[in-house]
């Protein structure tokens, strides 16, 4: 070989090796650097450290899954007019975070605004942290989508019986979409739900964030009995929307006032006695920074249901006391008022399905009841078995004559047996059951008792959900279910019936949620009270 050659393969290599050192300082990319480093990141760092700031990823997930899916590629960072571009959609998209009942700093917002303003800067080093950086845009645009999809889990389900189907993969391709700068305001709205509820909410919401009145938000205000207290009291329906503000020297008119007095006792659930009452004070009194929480509370729980792998479901308020179906399906409309739990006897918020219906049940008294209530009754008055149709079982479940038994020397602590109840008209669980999987002894059912129903107050039951219109929900599960020849023998009381277990080829899911926010049966905003005094023990 000739020396021209060996100075020509010199040249080649010399070449060769400049391209590689060129390539692993540019061209990161084609060896997965960046993206190794990202993935690194994710699965090592609780938090990203950059710029004097500690960013917490909260979708690690999310974010290694779309750079498997997409790759890792450099989105966000510099002052490339595309890459600032993107930047501007998200800020868009965050502004509108209040509007949907979600907190913008949840993704980030000061730290990203912070960045964009550096990013505009002559001599900004944009490969400076440039993979943290990355990480945080992602984070902040894919939480934000996931949030706005399926809201946050809810803290005080006891038990979660239903089976959930979260479309990441729906989420992925739609932030895709979003990069790619198509039509960002579309993919948001692909991504609410489309309850009717939720929408309504959403509404309350974006009008309660434009009343600038100090007083409907301050936490001190007091609604008192005097003239002053009429004054603030105006102030707070003008910032409900109920009263119209008037102009300068104007007076309000008492029957408008009245009304706006009514409309508002409506919107609180209290008698509408159209007076400055104390039940009205004390409402008028709770600041709407309170109500505008609690209206986003109530937003993320209809996020949440996004969640459930059945879009059609029966939902229990039980802070409302009320039961209605939700389903895509428009023309399902069955909405009934029901009975839960006393606040000593709460009604847990849960999630499970009816499994089957059981007409003319028998009622198993809970022990519980059986020896803290009944037991008393039935050592002071032996017939009080009788007269409301109790059987005694003993431990082999066989049916026990109550003459038999030395009842003196029974106790809550010393009580062998299971008090139930035979079935029949008078029966306390009625003509139909609906069994519900989850670990409590909770379930719907029926009543003897359907004049309770004609109640304000019906937190009145040791835990289970009575039904207004037990035959109608019945007929909404058994049209999907196995037995339609159940139907017509469900609209009377028929005499010696035995249970009969009907079992469901489709489980139906059942939500028991604590709602104070919510839109009643006709279609308005209503707050209602905290029977259950869950806020204030959340704020312990």
């Amino acid at each position: 070989m000739t020396k021209r050659n060996y100075i020509v393969l010199g040249v080649i290599g010399g070449v060769i090796v400049l391209v590689i050192i060129l390539l692993s300082v540019f061209g990161k990319r084609m060896f997965g650097h960046n993206k190794d480093k990202a993935l690194t990141l994710l699965q090592a760092s609780q938090k990203i450290s950059l710029n004097g700031s500690n960013e917490a990823i909260n979708n690690r997930g999310l974010i290694e899954q779309y750079y498997r899916l997409y790759d890792y590629t450099a989105q966000w960072s510099g002052s490339e007019t595309q890459n600032s571009k993107r930047r501007a959609s998200l800020f868009a998209l965050l502004d509108q975070a209040n509007l949907l009942g979600l907190c913008g700093s949840d993704f980030h917002r000061t730290y990203l605004s912070h960045y964009d303003s550096l990013a505009h800067l002559k001599d900004f080093d944009a490969t400076a942290f440039e993979t943290e950086n990355e990480l945080v845009f992602n984070d902040a645009a894919l939480s934000f989508f996931f949030e706005t999809a399926y809201g946050q889990p809810i803290g005080h389900l006891s038990f979660e019986g239903v089976k959930y189907k979260i479309d990441t993969l729906r989420v992925l391709n739609l932030f895709h979409e979003f990069i790619s700068q198509q039509a960002p305001q579309r993919t948001l709205d692909s991504l609410e739900p489309q309850n009717a509820n939720y929408k309504k909410l959403k509404s309350e919401l974006n009008r309660f964030n434009a009343v600038n009145y100090s007083l409907a938000f301050s936490n001190t205000v007091v609604i008192k009995d005097n003239a002053a207290g009429n004054v603030a009291a105006i102030q707070q329906l003008i910032a409900y929307n109920l009263l119209s503000k008037p102009n300068h020297g104007e007076m309000i008119a008492i029957d408008e006032y009245k009304a706006a007095l009514i409309s508002f006792q409506k919107m609180v659930d209290v008698d509408t006695t159209g007076k400055l009452d104390v039940s009205t004070r004390a409402a008028l009194s709770v600041p709407l920074s309170k109500r505008v929480e609690e209206i986003k509370k109530s937003l993320n729980f209809w996020r949440w249901t996004n969640r459930l792998e059945d879009k059609e479901f029966i939902f229990v308020n039980t802070a409302s006391a009320r039961l209605q179906i939700i389903s895509p399906d428009s023309l399902v409309n069955l909405n009934m008022k029901v009975i839960v739990g006393k606040h000593d006897t709460r009604t847990p918020s849960f999630t499970a399905y009816i499994t089957q219906v059981i007409t003319y049940p028998y009622w198993t008294v809970p022990r519980g009841i059986a020896v803290k209530e009944m037991l008393p009754k039935i050592l002071k008055k032996r017939s009080y078995l009788d007269e409301n149709n109790l059987q005694v079982i003993n431990t082999r479940w066989e049916t026990v004559d109550p003459s038999t038994i030395a009842w003196f020397k029974l106790s809550k602590n010393n009580f062998p047996y299971t008090i139930r109840q035979s079935t029949g008209c008078d029966n306390s669980l009625g003509l139909m059951k609906f069994d519900l999987n989850s670990p409590f002894s909770i379930y719907l059912h029926d009543t003897d008792a359907p004049g309770l129903f004609g109640k304000k107050e019906r937190h009145l039951s040791h835990g289970c959900v009575r039904l207004e219109k037990p035959k109608e929900l019945a007929r909404f599960i058994l049209d999907r279910g196995p037995d339609t020849l159940l139907i017509p023998r469900i609209d009377s009381c028929m005499k010696d019936q035995k249970p009969n277990e009907f079992k469901l080829k489709k489980r139906v899911p059942v939500l028991l949620l604590y709602m104070i926010a919510d839109i009643d049966e006709t279609g308005h905003l209503k707050f209602y009270k905290d029977v259950y005094s869950v806020e204030a023990e959340e704020q312990k």
